[in-house]
């Protein structure tokens, strides 16, 4: 292969894993618990998805929210939910043709401490929805969503009430239709910038904040209203290009561990046209530069830190420790 992309180099600190980034969710788990996040209008939409990862710690009411939005007077301008005490997941949607929900039975214990993830998806033709990446059902269903004068779009609950318990995280909200070989193939990473499409997508890593960033680049940060902090099952960060096509790209950090010098090689990447960053554990940049193949890493404390290399192929990551 000859990829000649224009790469940017990134090095991550990462303490929780042996070669992607930290990762961590959200715990919900009492009737005050939510995240609230701005007003986005899906007036006359037809092409729409909604993504997360839940872990339930137990299903005590009719209905548990994992992500809506209401608008006054009608119902839902969409949502996703857990309901009937935890035999069924529900992604409802408002159009102009009306309101319509679409139910998939489960089992309770199979979402009881576990991960799984859930995805819904309107076409203009039909709800689909899709659990760990397999489309489950789908029913029929026309026109543009409703829902111009939008009262409260959370996750985690409904206005006050129908309250998810447990954890929450990499909550995605897009204007197109995701794909099953799309949710299939990228739900198992993170996403940390813009995407064709994406409208916001939030990782729920910045535990430490009552602010819930969104990653996508469009603004609509979020607000955290007495929700805990929680652990995740992603390990990885991706770009929607392709995690099929890094896979079979060979980078090499070496020595591993070092102490004065990293280099950095690639047979099929080209590896000097990028800038190379290096954090700290604070998150603040210690070194910047442009790849040349070999980094001086002296000035470097002793610890754990990951490189990232983004291009048009997607994103590759590798670990490497400063003695």
């Amino acid at each position: 292969m000859n990829f000649k992309p224009i790469l940017f180099l990134i090095v991550f600190l990462s303490s929780a894993f042996s070669v992607f980034a930290q990762e961590r969710s959200r715990d919900f788990n009492s009737s005050d618990d939510y995240i609230g996040i701005p007003h986005q209008d899906f007036t006359d939409v037809t092409e729409f998805t909604v993504e997360a990862w839940v872990n339930a710690d137990r299903f005590t009411l009719t209905s548990h929210n994992i992500i809506r939005e209401d608008a006054t007077g009608e119902p839902a301008v969409y949502l996703l939910a857990v309901k009937g005490g935890g035999t069924n997941v529900t992604f409802g949607v408002n159009t102009v043709n009306g309101y319509i929900e679409l139910e998939v039975p489960i089992v309770a214990s199979d979402f009881l401490e576990k991960w799984n993830h859930i995805a819904g998806v309107y076409n203009g033709k039909e709800v689909i929805l899709y659990i760990n990446g397999d489309s489950m059902s789908a029913i029929p269903q026309s026109g543009g969503m409703e829902g111009k004068d939008v009262l409260v779009h959370r996750i985690g609950e409904k206005a006050n009430s129908e309250n998810f318990d447990g954890k929450i995280d990499e909550v995605r909200i897009w204007k197109t239709v995701r794909s099953k070989e799309e949710i299939s193939a990228y739900k198992d990473c993170t996403l940390k910038g813009p995407e064709s499409g994406l409208l916001a997508v939030y990782n729920m890593n910045d535990t430490s904040s009552t602010e819930c960033p969104d990653a996508s680049g469009n603004g609509y940060h979020g607000w955290v209203v007495e929700v805990g902090n929680g652990t995740s099952q992603i390990t990885k960060i991706c770009g929607l290009s392709g995690i099929a096509d890094v896979a079979s790209i060979q980078v090499a950090i070496y020595p591993n561990p070092a102490s004065n010098v990293i280099h950095i090689r690639s047979d099929e990447l080209v590896l000097d046209r990028g800038k190379f960053l290096i954090y700290n554990d604070l998150g603040q940049v210690v070194y910047a530069g442009t790849v040349k193949g070999e980094v001086d890493i002296n000035h470097l404390r002793s610890g754990v830190y990951v490189a990232q290399i983004s291009g048009e192929f997607g994103s590759i990551n590798k670990r490497f420790i400063k003695d």
